[in-house]
C-alpha cells in the first residue's frame, strides 16, 4: 500500500514538472516575441531631412523631419567636437518636425551634431552631421601706432576668437585691402588677403608701408570662421596721422639789408628761424621767410622744421647760410617848385611874390592845375628795410606813397614808423598778395612799391 502511494506521488510530481516546463517555455517565447516587437521599433529609419543652420558665434540649429514609417517616440539630440564623445542636451517625444538650437557653444569651433531615435526600450545609433563651425565673433578695432612718414604699425585684437580665426584688413582711408608682402609687411592690394592673427602680427604688429606723409589713416578688420564665413566687420581704428617729411630744398639768398629764406615740404605748418639772431616765423603755412634790417656784409644761418596734422614735429632741415649785399639809400624826388628866398630888410617883413593865377584853375593850395595835364606825385626809390621804430625821410616818403594809394590815413607824414604806418603797410601787402603780411617793408614790399 505504501508502494502504491509512493508511485502516485511521483506521477503527480512528474506532471507538475511538465506543466512548469511548458509554462517556462511559453514565458520565454512570450518575452522573445516582446523583445522582437520592441527591437523592431527601436531602429526605425530616421527622416532623410536633417539640416544644420549656424545662428551665431555660439549657437547652431538642427532641424529633423522624421520618416513617416518611423515608430520612434523618443528623440535625442547631442553634440561633439571630435565625433566620438557626445553630450546629450535634449530628449523630446515630438513626432513631427523636430528643431533644436544648440547654444552656449564655443566661438569659431567645429561641432558634430547628432540625433538618435528610440521607443522607450532601446535607442538607435546616432545619425551625425558633418563638421560645422560656429561663426567667428565680430571684429575688434585694431590698434594702430608708431607712425612714420610713409608707414605705421597695426595689431589685430582677436577678442574672443580662437587662434584658428583668419582676418582681412581694410584701409578705410584709401578704400583698399592690405596684403601681406614677401617681406612680411603690409601693402595695398586689390584683392582680399585672409591670414591668421599670428601671421598678421609678426613680432607683435604688422608694418603697413607705402602710405602718404602727413595723412590720417583708419583701418578695420574682418574675421571669418573655419567654414570661410565672414563675421561682422570691426569698428574703425583710432585715426592715426603719418609724420610729415623733414622740410627739404632749403635755400637762402642775401639781399640788401636782409635775407630771403625758402623751402619745400608736406607739413601742415612750418617753423623757420634765423639761427644767428634768433628771429623766427612762428608756426606758419608759408614756405618762405624774409628777414630785414640786417647790416651789410653780414652772414646768417637758417633752418626750418615742420609738423603734421597731429602737431608732431619733424627734424630740423639742413642749415643754410648767406651774406647780405651792399646797402643803399633812399632817393627822394620833390616836384614842388622851390620859392626863391627874399633878402631880409631890417625892420621890414619879406613879401612872398604872388603866383599868377590861371583863370578858372585856381587851386586852393596855392599851386595850380594846367589844363590837360596831370598833377605830379612825389617819387621815391625805397632801398631800406623799414619797420616799427624806423624814422627819417624814407619813412616819410613811404607814408606819402601809401597816402597816395589810399592806405595811410594819418593827417600828416610824420617820418616815424609807428602803429598807424604798420597798419597801412599790412593793408597794402594784403591788397598786393604779399604774404604773410608781416607789417614791415622788406625786399618784396620794396620791389612792389618801387614798381608803382
Amino acid at each position: 500500500m505504501f508502494a502504491s502511494f509512493l508511485e502516485k506521488k511521483m506521477n503527480i510530481t512528474k506532471r507538475l514538472a511538465f506543466v512548469f516546463l511548458v509554462g517556462l517555455l511559453s514565458l520565454t517565447f512570450l518575452i522573445f516575441k516582446i523583445n522582437n516587437v520592441y527591437a523592431a521599433g527601436a531602429l526605425p529609419p530616421l527622416g532623410s531631412t536633417v539640416t544644420t543652420t549656424v545662428l551665431s558665434a555660439q549657437s547652431i540649429r538642427v532641424t529633423l523631419v522624421p520618416d513617416p514609417a518611423s515608430t520612434s517616440t523618443v528623440w535625442s539630440f547631442a553634440y561633439s567636437t571630435n565625433n566620438v564623445a557626445r553630450t546629450v542636451v535634449n530628449v523630446t517625444t515630438a513626432t513631427t518636425t523636430l528643431t533644436y538650437d544648440f547654444t552656449g557653444l564655443a566661438t569659431n569651433t567645429a561641432y558634430y551634431l547628432a540625433v538618435a531615435s528610440g521607443d522607450g526600450m532601446t535607442t538607435s545609433s546616432y545619425v551625425t552631421s558633418s563638421a560645422v563651425y560656429t561663426l567667428a565673433a565680430a571684429g575688434v578695432a585694431p590698434t594702430v601706432d608708431t607712425p612714420a612718414a610713409t608707414s605705421l604699425y597695426l595689431t589685430i585684437n582677436a577678442g574672443s576668437n580662437p587662434a584658428s580665426t583668419s582676418y582681412a584688413i581694410f584701409n578705410t582711408t584709401t578704400g583698399a585691402f592690405v596684403g601681406l608682402t614677401d617681406t612680411a609687411t603690409g601693402a595695398a592690394t586689390s584683392s582680399v588677403d585672409w591670414q591668421l592673427a599670428s601671421t598678421w602680427n609678426p613680432g607683435g604688429g604688422l608694418q603697413i608701408t607705402g602710405l602718404t606723409a602727413n595723412t590720417s589713416y583708419q583701418f578695420v578688420v574682418i574675421p571669418r570662421n573655419g567654414d570661410g564665413v565672414a563675421a561682422a566687420t570691426s569698428t574703425a581704428s583710432t585715426a592715426t596721422t603719418t609724420l610729415a617729411s623733414t622740410p627739404s630744398s632749403a635755400s637762402v639768398t642775401g639781399v640788401a639789408n636782409g635775407f630771403n629764406f625758402s623751402w619745400s615740404g608736406d607739413s601742415t605748418s612750418y617753423y623757420a628761424e634765423d639761427i644767428t639772431v634768433s628771429i623766427n616765423s612762428g608756426w606758419t603755412t608759408d614756405t618762405t621767410l624774409s628777414v630785414g634790417g640786417i647790416n651789410c656784409g653780414t652772414t646768417h644761418s637758417f633752418r626750418v622744421k615742420g609738423r603734421n596734422g597731429a602737431l608732431v614735429e619733424t627734424d630740423w632741415s639742413s642749415t643754410v647760410s648767406a651774406t647780405t649785399g651792399a646797402c643803399g639809400s633812399a632817393i627822394l624826388v620833390n616836384t614842388t617848385p622851390a620859392v626863391p628866398a627874399i633878402p631880409a630888410v631890417p625892420g621890414v617883413s619879406p613879401a612872398v611874390p604872388a603866383i599868377p593865377a590861371v583863370p578858372g584853375n585856381q587851386a586852393s593850395s596855392g599851386s595850380w592845375d594846367v589844363p590837360g595835364a596831370s598833377k605830379a606825385s612825389p617819387v621815391a626809390v625805397f632801398v631800406h628795410t623799414l619797420r616799427v621804430g624806423s624814422k627819417g625821410e624814407e619813412v616819410r616818403a613811404l607814408q606819402a606813397k601809401l597816402r597816395e594809394l589810399g592806405y595811410f590815413k594819418y593827417p600828416t607824414d610824420t617820418g616815424y614808423f609807428g602803429g598807424v604806418t604798420r597798419a597801412a603797410v599790412v593793408a597794402f601787402q594784403k591788397a598786393q598778395g604779399l604774404k604773410p603780411f608781416p607789417g614791415w617793408v622788406g625786399p618784396a614790399t620794396r620791389s612792389t612799391l618801387n614798381s608803382l
